[in-house]
């Protein structure tokens, strides 16, 4: 049976109620009726069936705003790639200001620190990339003893494991297997997305790339261990 004709745009119209949520919305009726059209035509399928095809999709991310979480994402992976390429991950946290901020602690655990001991801390900064900073002692200042690591400011997980790999004595190869091990990044992944001058500043680019990590295996175990693991 032929698809049903789509219907002249003066004959649209919402049902009563119905949001429409996929993409159109938020412009005007004649780009939305666009989006159903082109839908409709690519799936083969009819009109209406396309239309509510879109009104169950959520709306797609605004490419304007910061993607906060997607940073803990990316900390959460690259984390698992240190511990797979043999450091061990202390701890790791996410700062949120106007800029942001990830820091690996490598090595023991603070309780088992003795008093004058200090371990390496892998580090990026959306304004900076990647770095390696040893331990500051209590009331010290960072300053000038950040050092650049050499990766991409965007680096693939492994990619930072093996840039960070002399901190821990490791080795340049990746044995074994943690979560996300056979992750994948898309085709179009761009490690040089630019990142923001000053900040606060927000780069569409960084933004996209960052929301790759968010369906990561390695944060998706994350959020499970945590007790927030979405649907």
């Amino acid at each position: 049976m032929p698809p049903e004709p789509t219907p002249p745009a003066e004959a649209f119209s919402w049902p009563e109620g119905e949001a429409f949520t996929g993409p159109g919305e938020g412009r005007d009726c004649k780009q939305a009726k666009r989006a159903v059209r082109r839908l409709a035509e690519r799936e083969g399928i009819s009109y209406t069936a396309a239309r509510r095809q879109l009104a169950q999709q959520p709306p797609s991310p605004d490419p304007e705003a910061r993607s906060d979480e997607a940073v803990e994402a990316y900390a959460a992976a690259v984390a698992a790639a240190v511990e797979t390429a043999g450091g061990r991950v202390a701890d790791w946290h996410v700062d949120i200001d106007e800029d942001r901020r990830v820091y690996l602690t490598l090595g023991k655990d603070n309780d088992d620190l003795d008093d004058d001991e200090r371990r390496w801390v892998l580090g990026w900064i959306d304004t900076r990339g990647w770095f390696s900073i040893l331990e500051p002692a209590h009331g010290e200042a960072l300053g000038d003893m950040l050092e650049d690591r050499p990766a991409p400011y965007m680096a693939l997980p492994d990619e930072v494991a093996r840039a960070g790999a002399h901190l821990w004595n490791g080795t340049h190869e990746l044995p074994g297997q943690r979560p996300g091990s056979g992750w994948v990044p898309p085709a179009d992944y761009d490690p040089f997305p630019g990142g923001p001058e000053e900040p606060g500043q927000i780069v569409p680019e960084l933004e996209a790339v960052l929301r790759v990590y968010l369906d990561h295996p390695a944060y998706r175990a994350h959020l499970a261990r945590t007790g927030h693991e979405t649907d």
